[in-house]
């Protein structure tokens, strides 16, 4: 009997030994476990790094930019989804050296998963540096060549060959064969003027049906390129040019007389956002826009008129086109397997935005279905109804 107790006593020994063990183990296993979910917290925090004109002659566009970031970033933090955005502004100053060393900083220094840069001349340049690092960077410009250029950039901007293509359209319907283009010497907008030559030589133009006048960013006095094009006697003038440099334009041709339909990009629209009274310079002048400038939903309208109740600058389409292109960049996060995948879960992506129905082509451009040519009639915008 003793013998027995003696064993029992041996065997429940082993019992509370094995009893500790699986308990120690448990402890490991929730300690670590704890801290596995911590880093997958960490992880799931997408750190951007914007670099936008915040000061400089493209100040306002880089603020409307940063108003619909922010908005985003507020919807998107709000929602209880376990994925958060941090974002770190930084100013390009207009200048694209000063954007080349922002970013920089914010990969080097701030790590983040992914850019965001506005601007043709800014995001050209720091596009190589986002190829480089394999970091996505969504980019706010209208030249669609720098998706296709660089694979781990998304141009998320209506394009100049949506843009032309509408400009295009007009010209043809109304059987226009003399037409004056008018382009400021950016990248963008020297593709732009290119573009709408090749369209319509498509159609049997020829170089004797244009007449071609560039001009400098900033440039105050374009009166010079301006006499040039009254003497080429156009029955339409096409301009592509900034927000920035559009109302002196417009000005500078009625103090010359130049007296002719005018056809713009999306410049004057913006200008539209910004100062409703400065349109009646534009009285008879076409140009591109969103549908959603003269026709805006429910959701895009409770957006701007909230962010205007805080006195944030707002445009069209700088500002909706940022809020939409943070939202689609984190689900390309929230589907990504890991980093390197967050560039082919954007690229082919679709979807409903407040700036109308998205698609991202596989080569990186954003597709936007709602531009429509517009028309300026007693200092207001309409959209243009063709009637031929």
């Amino acid at each position: 009997m003793g013998k027995y107790l003696k064993t029992m006593s041996k065997t429940t020994k082993t019992i509370l030994w094995i009893i500790v063990a699986i308990i120690v183990i448990g402890l490991v296993w929730y300690a670590v476990s704890k801290k596995s979910e911590t880093v997958t917290k960490e992880e799931e925090t997408i750190k951007i790094g914007a670099v936008l004109p915040l000061s400089g002659n493209l100040a306002s566009l880089g603020e409307a930019t940063k108003s619909g970031l922010m908005a985003a970033q507020e919807k998107i933090n709000n929602t209880n989804s376990g994925w958060r955005v941090e974002i770190i502004f930084e100013d390009s100053q207009s200048n694209a050296q000063v954007a080349v060393t922002a970013v920089q900083k914010l990969i080097n220094i701030d790590k983040v998963n992914a850019l965001a840069v506005y601007g043709s001349q800014f995001a050209y340049a720091t596009a190589p540096i986002a190829q480089e690092n394999k970091i996505v960077q969504l980019s706010y410009l209208m030249d669609s060549q720098l998706a296709k250029n660089y694979n781990y950039s998304v141009v998320f901007f209506p394009t100049y060959e949506t843009e032309v293509s509408l400009m295009a359209d007009y010209i043809l319907k109304n059987d226009i064969d003399k037409i004056g283009i008018l382009h400021s010497n950016i990248q963008a907008h020297q593709n732009a003027s290119d573009f709408l030559v090749s369209e319509l030589k498509k159609q049997n133009y020829t170089d004797q049906n244009f007449h071609i006048e560039v001009f400098s960013p900033g440039q105050v006095d374009i009166k010079t390129q301006l006499i040039k094009l009254k003497g080429y006697n156009p029955k339409i003038i096409a301009i592509f040019s900034t927000p920035a440099e559009v109302v002196s334009i417009v000005k500078q041709i009625k103090e010359l007389g130049l007296d002719t339909t005018l056809l713009f990009n999306s410049a004057p629209s913006v200008i539209a956002e910004m100062d409703q009274s400065k349109m009646s310079v534009f009285e008879g002048s076409l140009f591109v826009l969103f549908n959603t400038t003269v026709s805006q939903s429910v959701d895009q309208m409770a957006l701007i008129n909230d962010l205007k109740s805080k006195g944030e600058v707002v445009t069209a389409p700088e500002t909706v086109v940022a809020y939409d292109s943070l939202c689609f960049l984190t689900e390309a996060f929230k589907k990504a397997k890991n980093q390197a995948d967050v560039i082919n879960q954007l690229r082919g992506a679709s979807g409903i935005g407040l700036s109308g129905k998205i698609t991202i082509t596989n080569d990186g451009v954003a597709h936007f279905e709602e531009m429509k040519l517009g028309i300026v009639k007693n200092g207001k915008i309409e959209l243009y109804e063709d009637k031929n």
